[in-house]
């Protein structure tokens, strides 16, 4: 994950995509570097790709809230609570008293 950020840091952005792949081919459960692919997407404008690394992270690690909160948010801000709420519920049922994902559910409303 360094050399990726580095690499990344450096601008070589496709140096850095290419090591958070390779990570996540040895390790299917890592949901950082899968949330880093992410983040390149959506700075490179390319929200499906964004949405498609989201989701591999929401399958991936299935206990993990991480990737529900960031597509949650998503959804809100496109104005699709319906969608947004899908990600929020299940990620309640994992933590059912987190402050974020309780706001998120406000803001759904």
């Amino acid at each position: 994950m360094a050399l990726a950020g580095l690499a990344e840091q450096a601008g070589d952005i496709a140096k850095a995509r290419s090591i958070y792949k390779r990570i996540v081919k040895q390790d299917k459960s890592a949901v950082a570097p899968l949330m880093a692919l992410a983040v390149l997407a959506e700075k490179a404008g390319k929200e499906k790709e964004m949405l498609r690394w989201l989701e591999q992270a929401r399958h991936n690690a299935p206990q993990d809230i991480r990737s529900r909160q960031i597509l949650a948010s998503y959804y809100l801000r496109k104005q699709q609570a319906e969608k947004a709420n899908v990600y929020i519920q299940e990620a309640l049922k994992l933590k059912p008293h987190d402050v974020t994902l309780l706001s998120l559910q406000a803001r759904s409303l």
